[in-house]
């Protein structure tokens, strides 16, 4: 597994946002108690549930998350217009449908993308604390990076000679919850926090549906709950 080549320079320095408003608290509960609640009764699945940056969510894209399913890119899509809205100087967040789309003549800093892989997989590609013409992937079931999506990302840095690095952060349990993951990491990233802590920590899973619903219930992304990892 490649480790992490991104700068932490600054690790001892008090953690800072790149650019936000002021962070909020979300009630936590399991995701078996929140799925269990009599207040979660299952609706028209067509109603409105929120509205995100101006973007639909419905009753159907809440209960895929509460039950467990694997997300959709109108979670990513919804879950990226958040970040765009609280930090305004971060490149990227675009559409996971055009990804390729909002490109750049060369390498930058600051970029933060969710991206589709491997058929039905979700990851997070930043060059946040990074070095020149490095990119740095948080994929929270494979440990390396497929030519597909090296050749989108390159796509996206034209005339970049790019180099890559796949951090050995802990793994999901399953294989549905990559999409979890990955706003996880960018929410995390987009809060400025230190990226060598992914490799040392875990979000707490059972907690991670509960907690990205009441964000967006909120409409704010903060940092989901984490341990600190045990071998």
């Amino acid at each position: 597994i490649a480790s992490s080549e991104a700068e932490s320079n600054n690790n001892s320095k008090e953690d800072q946002p790149v650019a936000g408003n002021e962070v909020k608290d979300v009630e936590i509960i399991s995701d078996q108690e929140f799925r269990s609640s009599p207040k979660r009764q299952r609706t028209d699945c067509e109603s409105e549930w929120v509205c995100l940056g101006g973007m639909s969510l419905q009753v159907k894209d809440k209960d895929i998350i509460i039950q467990g399913e694997k997300l959709t890119d109108k979670h990513m899509n919804a879950s990226q217009k958040l970040l765009k809205e609280q930090f305004t100087l971060i490149e990227g967040l675009c559409t996971t449908l055009k990804v390729t789309v909002c490109s750049y003549t060369t390498w930058i800093p600051n970029y933060l993308q969710i991206f589709h892989t491997r058929g039905d997989h979700w990851i997070t590609l930043t060059t946040i604390g990074c070095s020149k013409d490095h990119i740095v992937l948080y994929d929270s079931l494979y440990d390396d990076i497929d030519s597909a999506t090296k050749n989108s990302v390159e796509t996206v840095f034209h005339g970049s000679n790019l180099c890559y690095s796949v951090p050995a952060v802990p793994k999901q349990k399953g294989p549905m919850d990559c999409g979890l993951y990955a706003i996880a990491y960018a929410t995390y990233l987009a809060h400025g926090k230190d990226p060598q802590r992914l490799t040392t920590h875990y979000f707490k899973q059972d907690l991670m549906s509960c907690y990205l619903v009441k964000c967006f219930e909120q409409e704010h992304l903060i940092e989901f709950p984490e341990h600190t990892c045990t071998k």
